[in-house]
This record gives structure tokens, sequence and C-alpha cells, in this order.
């Protein structure tokens, strides 16, 4: 008989929306002199189409008071600053 492993369950502190998983578009970049200075800088060149488009990641929205899984990816990524354990 196989039996499942106890998952603890986890209160939400406050209310927060959570996102995991995004990421910034990545531009093209290029090396330019300052005209006034004479020094080097990289800057992006924003005005073209990104290299990488990025990702809006995945938003968890959780209120005051609601009881989760402890296994939730927000949770394991965010811990206890949001959660606090719940006694079954």
């Amino acid at each position: 008989m196989a039996t499942k492993a106890k998952v603890g369950k986890v209160e939400c502190l406050e209310t927060v929306c959570i996102t995991l998983g995004a990421k910034p578009p990545v531009f093209q970049k290029a090396i330019v002199r300052d005209r006034h200075t004479g020094q080097l800088a990289e800057v992006e060149l924003n005005e073209y189409p990104p290299i990488d488009e990025g990702d809006i990641g995945t938003s968890y929205t959780f209120k005051r008071g609601e009881i989760i899984r402890a296994d939730h990816p927000a949770v394991v990524a965010k811990g206890s600053r949001y959660f606090d354990p719940v006694d079954d």
C-alpha cells in the first residue's frame, strides 16, 4: 500500500502578489564614445527589436489569512517572509 508524504500548510500573513520566472527583454548593445569626456560607454539600442523578448512570468495572488499548501511554488520561492506555518 502506497502512502503519501504529509504536506504542511501555511497561512499568508498579508495580501501579496508574487511573480515568478519574470525576466526583462535583452537589447542589442553598442560601444560609443562620450563626446564630452572621451570615455567609452556601453549602451542598449532599445529602438531596435530586442534579441530576447523576455517573459512576464507567472503571478500568484494570495489574500491575508489564506491557507495554502507548503509545497506551492510561491511559498518555496519566498519562504517565511509572507507565509507562516499552520498546525493541522
